[in-house]
């Protein structure tokens, strides 16, 4: 395959994963929520598979699933399609060149897929935050002992709070796809970065480079496996390889936008080398902060632990200085695509340039928000003053965006089709869930509402109404591009975004009330507390429409299945050049 479309391959391959992991991500949810809904109550299927008393999910259960569920829809579904799957496949032809540095992009593809067979090993179950000591002072999972002197074999566990009786099972399943992660990413980065001859003079120069680079990642695994065969010291190295894998790919788009030819940019590529500026600049910190929870979970080290002279606070800030500029990795595509897609479908963009400095605006301020998320940690309260007004200074260009959006759609008048239905959702979720965080800037308010419902409700209006409406909206752009000139259906399209847009306000809107109503979150069973018992039918109506929502998502496999198998590619099989060739309107 030639340079010019292995960005696409590559993104394909970013966007395939993303879509297994939303499978499994949303499954878990689904249990989740049936827990909440019916806590007394036996969970289909799941209960009697896994030996829960009764079949009902026990609590320390919920737990893992909730922190799984939250870990693969942040860095194995949202980061990966939006970010890199969608920038990969389109930020080269968008700048009229090929893919600069492909095998950077290919690593960053495998590190990322190592870390999500990584991660299934052992559950976690301190949050999909991770906060320290919790995370580190706490065996959750399975160990792995293979150097005991009573140990029957190299793979024998030590059961303790494992996950269910299919603890081992599983662990294996999760040991063996590891080794042929490894395995097939040595053989295509092989076939990337050594001899591109043929013949057997080329299998001859690669094979002993191959056999010593497989060598050593074997060893390296198994080095991995030995220290990491608990569950939360398997996140840790899961965490720190995304962030690693990421950084990679982030520098071949930056290369790939830098090597652009001459002319204007479309605001999707602003979007997206803003967002690989911040996962390359960030990205560092949440590799170094999961190296240092490793190291204390296993003893060597105190860097978290008080009772080492550690300071707790001290993961929370590299945490969050990752944390947050990691929302904006996700926004700041869906802001450039927003833009696009209203332009395209219309007369044009309504103040380009406005729109632009914005995006950059907000990744550059990004990285001054972060303390907003320890309001309740003990920070200083001149700090915490500090973080707020900066949390409320970056609201003002996201304001500015959604002026522009608003703008282009009275006066440009785009099209209806799906990708701009999708549009209009993330627009108007995008503000409700703006609003919302403006509320939880101040630090007296957020005192009240920051262990509620109210933040997992803000969270998901940002992070899942905003990046997940903003990627289905490219898809519907750009599958053409990603498929070799297939088309979706529109009508199919539409209904798949209203159906959700519908069951995503009903899944998410109530927790806004159950948070004011002082409902916590992170509980297994809120409503069996006195004071939220009358609030049981709330939860049991957020898991119909949560049923609901996750059903929409089998329109949108049916619209990509049926454009492979009823649609023929259009003539030139591409995408419409970029949006900014239209011109641009004026205020």
């Amino acid at each position: 395959m030639s340079r010019g479309c292995e960005g696409v391959r590559i993104g394909r391959r970013f966007l395939l994963l993303s879509a297994g992991a939303f499978l499994f991500g949303g499954l878990l949810a689904l249990g989740m929520r049936w827990k909440l809904a019916w806590p007394d109550d036996a969970v289909p299927w799941l209960g009697s598979r896994h030996d829960w008393p009764g079949g009902v999910m026990p609590l320390d259960s919920y737990a893992k699933i909730f922190t799984l569920h939250g870990t693969i829809m942040v860095w194995l579904v949202a980061v990966p399609a939006i970010a890199w799957g969608l920038g990969l496949a389109n930020v080269p032809r968008m700048c009229r060149t090929t893919l600069a540095l492909p095998g950077l992009a290919r690593v960053g593809w495998w590190l990322t897929l190592l870390g999500g067979s990584i991660l299934l090993v052992g559950w976690a179950a301190s949050g999909w935050t991770g906060y320290a000591p919790l995370s580190s002072g706490v065996e959750v999972a399975a160990r792995w002992r293979p150097f005991d002197a009573d140990a029957a074999s190299w793979l024998r566990l030590e059961q303790g709070s494992g996950f269910d009786r299919v603890q081992s099972r599983w662990t294996l399943l999760a040991l063996y796809t590891n080794w042929i992660v490894v395995a097939l990413a040595m053989w295509s980065l092989g076939r990337s970065f050594l001899s591109t001859g043929s013949g057997l003079r080329a299998v001859a120069t690669q094979l002993p480079l191959l056999l010593v680079s497989l060598a050593v990642s074997y060893g390296l695994l198994q080095l991995v496996q030995i220290v990491a065969f608990d569950g939360q010291s398997a996140w840790f190295c899961a965490i720190a390889l995304w962030a690693t894998g990421g950084g990679f790919v982030a520098i071949a788009l930056l290369a790939t936008v830098a090597l652009r030819r001459r002319g204007t940019l479309p605001l999707s590529v602003w979007g997206w080398a803003a967002a690989a500026a911040v996962g390359l600049l960030a990205g560092p910190v949440i590799v170094l902060a999961m190296a240092m929870n490793l190291l204390d979970a296993h003893g060597l080290t105190g860097f978290f632990s008080p009772q080492r002279d550690g300071q707790p606070l001290l993961h929370q800030h590299l945490f969050w200085f990752y944390g947050h500029p990691l929302v904006y990795l996700l926004i700041l595509p869906a802001y450039g695509l927003a833009g696009d897609i209203l332009a395209r479908h219309g007369r044009g963009h309504v103040g380009y340039k406005t729109a632009a400095g914005c995006i950059v605006a907000v990744s550059v301020l990004g990285f001054g928000v972060w303390a907003h998320h320890m309001y309740q940690s003990g920070l200083d309260p001149s700090g915490a003053l500090i973080f707020s007004a900066s949390t409320m200074l970056i609201s003002v260009p996201s304001a500015i965006l959604v002026v522009t959006w608003l703008a282009t759609i009275a006066k440009g008048r785009p099209r209806s089709t799906a990708a701009t239905w999708a549009i209009y959702a993330f627009v108007s979720l995008f503000v409700i869930g703006g609003l919302s965080g403006l509320v939880l800037a101040a630090p007296a308010i957020n005192v009240q509402l920051h262990d509620t419902y109210f933040v997992v409700a803000h969270l998901h209006y940002t992070l899942f109404g905003g990046s997940l409406f903003a990627c289905f909206a490219g898809l519907y752009w750009l599958w053409p591009r990603l498929t070799g000139g297939r088309r979706m259906s529109d009508t199919l399209g539409k209904i798949h975004i209203a159906t959700t847009y519908v069951a995503f306000n009903g899944t998410f809107g109530l927790m806004h009330v159950l948070g004011i109503f002082g409902m916590p979150r992170r509980y297994a069973e809120p409503t069996k507390i006195d004071l939220f018992a009358d609030l049981a039918w709330a939860q049991q109506a957020m898991t119909v429409f949560a049923v609901i929502l996750g059903a929409a998502q089998l329109i949108f496999v049916a619209s990509a299945f049926g454009s492979f198998v009823f649609n023929a590619k259009t003539r030139r099989g591409k995408e419409p050049q970029r949006a900014v060739e239209k011109p641009e309107i004026r205020f």
